[in-house]
């Protein structure tokens, strides 16, 4: 897992700046890899984030004096992010037979 500081990304909800990112091994794809996000508006009242958010409204960088506290922040976020939504194996062959169709086409 990789964690990014924002450098700029925009959310890809609410186009915000992020805060960070994390990268985390997809649950399905084990060779893929998945973007999780934290935004100060998406996240804003998500108790998962709430310590990650307070820590940046104090803190703007991560310094070794606080790198433990961030550590400890970051895993509680990471630990409480749900996983990517999935697809079944009946819904991604529907979809496949659906664009075969042109189902998809505008």
């Amino acid at each position: 897992m990789t964690a990014i500081a924002s450098n700029g990304n925009r959310c890809p909800v609410c186009d915000t700046e992020i805060i960070l990112a994390a990268d985390r091994p997809h649950p399905r794809f084990p060779a893929a890899m998945y973007r999780q996000h934290l935004c100060p508006v998406c996240h804003r009242d998500d108790p998962a984030a709430s310590g990650l958010l307070a820590f940046f409204a104090v803190h703007p960088m991560i310094e070794l004096s606080t790198s433990s506290t961030f550590a400890a922040l970051f895993q509680e976020w990471l630990d409480r992010v749900p996983d990517p939504p999935m697809v079944s194996d009946e819904d991604f062959d529907a979809d496949v037979e659906a664009w075969h169709r042109g189902d998809f086409d505008a």
